[in-house]
């Protein structure tokens, strides 16, 4: 039940699709829910300009993401004034929970790119910096991008889109090697390649596809791995409740939300040694190079009992919604007090 204040909430959706998609746009949401059950939260969309429209999504980017930087600033400043409290994915807004930032068209122009959209960044909110109250992802992720600012407070609170740990049957449970990514460069999933080879154990690669001629690429690398493109939650969880072992090839992410994900189901997961990962994992589940990767999922393969797939189940449990909402209600009423 909502409480009687007058406390008022914006939200500035900064991803065109209207189904979330990647990790960060999937905890934009799990924050609205969890805030409009308490307080007055209203969602403000900048893309005017539909994805739908161009058949190209790189070139939607160039052509969207300038336009919606401007009108997210300006928006926030204004909601600002008027006495909400912000989270827009920018200094101009006064309540930030830190995302990922989203990958350029290409690996060529991302320097460039990134740099033109800084500048229209800082122009377009005249250099001003609102910002509060800021929660991190992970202790990584505040080290990595943490906002110099004095008087501001800082959080470090991870995410969560687990509404309840799901009822799994461990007589599913098989030999199969799971994971799930955005089919991007960035997730370095041609790795699995090496990690893979000699194994005999059934891998599914899950993903939203990105780019037709990386998913080609790799489907030349992994001939048996089955991929299942843009697949829906149901198909997803069906592998992930018959599955043991998750494996992630991403390096130095800030937090994947995959992973808590996979726990919940009761799999293995075996992550690389860097980002977010290296800081809530065990290191028995955390790796160096390929070649550790492959004997770790061959020994937790190997391993795979009852005992352990519990573990894993509870291990889920301090990344439910539950444990978030409760983070992160305290610290907004924490910042009403002073607001």
């Amino acid at each position: 039940m909502k409480n009687n204040n007058n406390l008022k909430i914006a939200l500035i959706k900064w991803f065109p699709y209207e189904i979330p998609i990647t990790g960060g746009e999937k905890v934009f949401y799990a924050i609205y829910n969890i805030l409009k059950s308490k307080y007055n939260v209203s969602i403000f969309d900048c893309y005017k300009i539909k994805i739908d429209q161009f058949k190209h999504k790189n070139l939607y980017l160039y052509v969207s993401k300038p336009l919606e930087i401007i009108a997210r600033n300006r928006l926030s400043i204004k909601l600002v004034k008027l006495g909400y409290i912000v989270y827009s994915g920018s200094l101009a807004g006064n309540f930030e929970y830190v995302q990922p930032p989203v990958s350029g068209p290409s690996k060529f122009y991302n320097k460039f790119y990134f740099l033109f959209l800084k500048v229209l960044d800082w122009l377009s909110r005249a250099g001003k910096n609102n910002l509060k109250i800021v929660i991190y992802n992970s202790n990584y992720t505040k080290e990595k991008y943490k906002i110099n600012k004095k008087d501001i407070k800082e959080y470090v609170v991870y995410p969560s889109t687990i509404e309840n740990i799901p009822d799994v049957d461990f007589s599913l449970k098989e030999n199969i090697i799971v994971t799930v990514s955005r089919i991007i460069p960035d997730k370095k999933l041609e790795k699995l390649a090496e990690i893979l080879e000699g194994l005999n154990y059934k891998h599914y690669l899950i993903g939203f596809e990105y780019n037709k001629n990386y998913t080609e690429k790799l489907k030349n690398l992994l001939p048996n791995s089955e991929f299942i493109i843009n697949a829906t939650e149901e198909q997803k969880n069906d592998i992930l409740k018959r599955a043991q072992i998750f494996l992630n090839t991403a390096e130095y992410d800030l937090f994947v939300l995959t992973i808590p994900e996979a726990l919940s189901y009761g799999l293995v997961p075996i992550a690389h040694n860097s980002g977010g990962p290296a800081e809530y994992l065990e290191k028995d589940f955390l790796y160096n190079n390929n070649k550790e990767a492959k004997e770790k999922v061959k020994f937790f393969m190997e391993n795979y009992n009852f005992d352990l797939f519990i573990k894993m189940k509870n291990k889920a449990k301090k990344f439910t919604m539950d444990e978030f909402e409760n983070n992160l209600i305290n610290i907004i009423e924490e910042f009403k007090k002073n607001f």
